[in-house]
């Protein structure tokens, strides 16, 4: 195959509305007794860039709202209620963005790869749940990445180009770090926004931290790829 498809997960492959987007306001109202919305209090610090995970966002809400809470006791809090030892909790609320027969057509053309700020099991745990889990040659997660590489340090990025030969690679994500890892690694950086933020606001940051391109939705994917393709053959 000529050409790889690194996907980031999380607003991209997979509807985190009730999993990440829902347990990150519970656990700062946990701690705080607080309450905040993810609009208003969260999509602002994303759109940034410098915050892909979300223990480092509750840590700075945290500090911003003069609360006193360990760095161990928010990552304590998601490994009990986002997803324990026995794969219960937030995580199976999620939904795919992208059905299985979507994927596969996608297989059919593009190697597909995975590089995202999840742990490798819960990535796992989510693809085959979905039924999907199959058609990625190759996932890169925290784990093989480790701490102070995450994104938008484009080392997952590296490690995909490092162990599959390609004429091309597209990294498609949803936030202004994955762009950022994408023009890092030197790949072509294709946006999506999640359905949680179709904000103009991260359009226009997306594109200003190295996109190509910005799709409405990773189910635009195909059409844009069919068009680069057709584009490719007239220049030829």
């Amino acid at each position: 195959m000529d050409a790889t498809l690194i996907f980031d997960m999380d607003g991209v492959l997979v509807d985190t509305r009730n999993s990440y987007c829902r347990i990150l306001v519970d656990c700062f109202e946990h701690f705080s007794g607080k309450k905040i919305t993810y609009q208003n209090d969260v999509i602002p610090i994303k759109q940034l860039g410098g915050y892909n995970n979300d223990w480092d966002i509750l840590d700075l809400l945290f500090k911003k709202h003069n609360v006193e809470v360990s760095y161990e006791d928010i990552q304590n809090y998601y490994f009990t209620n986002y997803c324990d030892k026995n794969f219960e909790g937030y995580i199976n609320m999620e939904e795919p963005i992208l059905d299985k027969e979507y994927v596969a057509r996608l297989a059919e053309n593009y190697n597909l790869t995975i590089f995202t700020g999840r742990f490798e099991y819960e990535a796992k745990h989510t693809l085959k749940r979905f039924e999907i889990l199959g058609y990625f040659t190759q996932i890169v997660g925290f784990d093989s990445v480790g701490e102070g590489f995450q994104k938008p340090n484009p080392k997952g990025v590296n490690i995909i180009k490092s162990n599959v030969n390609s004429d091309r690679y597209y990294y498609m994500g949803d936030t202004v770090d994955d762009m950022m890892a994408a023009k890092a690694g030197e790949v072509i950086g294709i946006g999506c926004l999640p359905p949680q933020d179709k904000s103009q606001i991260l359009i226009e940051k997306m594109y200003a931290a190295g996109a190509y391109t910005v799709l409405d939705s990773t189910k635009e994917l195909i059409q844009f790829l069919e068009k680069e393709t057709s584009q490719e053959f007239v220049k030829a």
